[in-house]
């Protein structure tokens, strides 16, 4: 009997151990990636990442001053403008991107270059066929935040408790939409305004610079395409119809 209970004891510890590493790994076994940044201009559910950073479903991405290139998970190129934002999240062994605020350029299955807007959608087969989707309705009002730029954890210790005076803490002003606003807050944004924020910030955090953001995927699309692109921008950008 003491046998028993000396071996229960020290295979107690092991077992425990397992059952706390099963227990951790499980939820990612069950995540389905959609995708792989391709540049190291983007956030990811609120924080910058480095290109190659692997997109699990659902993800958030967004931009700031500069593009973002996507690799998604059907072998498609995307192209996310500045100040702009998409969710992507698995659709039947494809990929659905929605558009939440900006412009996402994609080419098409004939390969011209498109682009989306706000609440439109990209479906991506697993066939490599894309598609634009219905329209994402929604009436959610947005609310202002300030966003540290160039985010790392020090960064924001030192923005936002030890000095926030100090050269390299700049604030961007973004719009998200209010049940976006738990990702953000006080982790790598607070409210826009000085009487709603610690630090007495301004509701003008900056402005976006004008960039030629569709230019990564026109080199992905081939030299041909520059000069379709450049036509298209020139010309005013009529209403998509729902």
């Amino acid at each position: 009997m003491s046998i028993n209970k000396a071996l229960f004891r020290h295979a107690a510890g092991p077992v425990a151990v397992c059952m706390a590493m099963i227990l951790t790994v499980q939820p990612l076994l069950g995540a389905v990636a959609v995708g792989q940044t391709a540049s190291a201009e983007a956030k990811v559910d609120g924080i910058w990442v480095p290109s190659g950073t692997t997109l699990l479903s659902p993800a958030l991405v967004e931009t700031g001053d500069q593009p973002a290139v996507l690799h998604l998970g059907t072998g498609e190129v995307v192209a996310i403008a500045p100040r702009s934002s998409a969710v992507l999240a698995s659709n039947d062994g494809g990929v659905r991107l929605a558009v939440q605020r900006g412009r996402v350029a994609y080419t098409s299955s004939t390969g011209e270059i498109e682009y989306l807007s706000q609440t439109e959608t990209l479906l991506a087969s697993a066939q490599g066929e894309t598609q634009e989707g219905a329209r994402v309705e929604t009436d959610e009002e947005e609310e202002d935040l300030c966003q540290l730029r160039n985010w790392t954890a020090d960064l924001w210790q030192t923005c936002r408790f030890d000095d926030p005076d100090n050269d390299d803490c700049i604030w961007d002003q973004v719009e998200v939409q209010v049940s976006d606003v738990p990702r953000y807050l006080d982790k790598t944004a607070l409210l826009a305004c000085e009487d709603r924020n610690p630090l007495d910030l301004e509701c003008d955090c900056g402005n976006a610079a004008a960039v030629l953001w569709w230019i990564p995927i026109a080199a992905v699309g081939g030299a041909w395409a520059l000069s379709e692109i450049i036509e298209k921008e020139k010309q005013p950008i009529s209403p998509s119809t729902p």
